[in-house]
């Protein structure tokens, strides 16, 4: 079973335990450790995501290079956005 699923499970779980009749001590057990859970899925969902994206390393890359992407367009890159401010 995949961390989605037992999220959406634990959804369910939460919005149902109000009804099956539990001591209030006992729901606030069930909802505790339900939320707790959530969250901890919610974490590795999110720590997986992030280690599927690709990183960008421009900043990098331009040292490398010795030049950046202004200096490689003659600053004409800057020359438009100033262009474009004195026109406002």
């Amino acid at each position: 079973m995949g961390k989605e699923t037992l999220i959406i499970a634990l959804g369910t779980w939460v919005a149902v335990v109000p009804f099956l009749g539990f001591p209030v001590s006992w729901d606030r057990v069930l909802f505790t450790i339900s939320g707790i859970m959530l969250v901890v899925l919610g974490i590795l969902v999110w720590r997986d995501e992030i280690a599927r994206e690709p990183r960008k390393k421009n900043s990098e890359r331009e040292i490398k290079d010795g030049i950046s992407d202004a200096q490689k367009n003659g600053g004409q890159d800057s020359a438009r956005a100033f262009e474009y401010e004195s026109d406002r």
